[in-house]
């Protein structure tokens, strides 16, 4: 992980960071066959909507 961090600039290591949450609980629905409720699951999308939103004015930054 480490690897990877130096390589990124901290905006994309900031983005990737926080992807870290939805995809362990991704892997715990898919794999350890866990059981998501509203509450959860409202946390998982909003995380990703926010990621979305945010995403096309850090691609005008970044490249």
């Amino acid at each position: 992980m480490l690897w990877g961090l130096e390589r990124l600039s901290g905006v994309l290591t900031s983005l990737l960071l926080s992807l870290e949450s939805p995809f362990t609980v991704l892997v715990a629905v898919l794999i350890v066959r866990e059981h998501l409720v509203r509450l959860e699951l409202a946390g998982v999308l909003s995380i990703f909507s926010s990621l979305a939103r945010i995403l096309p004015a850090v691609q005008k930054v970044l490249f």
